[in-house]
């Protein structure tokens, strides 16, 4: 008799315990499940479904086993180009001749100029001037220089993905069944 009203109590005392605990801190926050102790710094790399910070090799390590790793950028800062040169180099060590570099700044236009920079055909200023860095992108290339460098002196394949504008603007003009393949 004295077992089950110690049961009975010790229930009562866990259901009490969990009826004042709110949800939230059952649960966390699913916007910030990992929130970090401190403000990340330049060179921080967060693994974000853990939220824990890796080293450059365990990032390329997870990076590594998918088909297509897409890597964002903030354009004028250097810190972003850094990383993207980290991960092409760990990704070409890893996985070298199967490998290309894609960049949304190159048009389907610029693809041939693209081909003649990779298979070195190209010194820096001709490659400029062919691709119009300064009339279509308008960005410091210094920024670009040693990712661009890189595909050329591996010979990894480098892939316009921007649309042209004459596309870009054909399809904000006119509704999509009035566009010609």
């Amino acid at each position: 008799m004295i077992r089950n009203t110690i049961v009975v109590f010790l229930c009562a005392i866990l259901f009490l315990l969990a009826a004042c605990s709110t949800p939230a801190r059952l649960m966390g926050n699913p916007e910030n499940p990992y929130p970090r102790q401190a403000p990340p710094r330049v060179g921080d790399i967060v693994h974000l479904p853990t939220g824990l910070l890796v080293t450059p090799a365990q990032m390329v390590e997870v990076a590594g086993d998918a088909r297509i790793v897409y890597v964002g950028e903030t354009h004028d800062n250097p810190a972003s180009h850094r990383l993207e040169l980290q991960v092409l180099e760990g990704l070409a060590e890893r996985h070298p001749g199967r490998l290309a570099l894609g960049m949304e700044m190159f048009t389907h236009s610029q693809q041939p100029v693209l081909d003649e920079w990779v298979a070195g055909a190209l010194d820096e200023k001709s490659f400029l001037k062919k691709s119009r860095w300064f009339v279509n992108w308008d960005m410091d290339f210094a920024y670009y220089r040693e990712l661009l460098n890189f595909v050329r002196d591996r010979h990894i394949p480098l892939i316009a993905l921007n649309a042209d504008r004459k596309l870009v603007d054909a399809v904000r003009s006119r509704p999509l069944d009035q566009l010609s393949t």
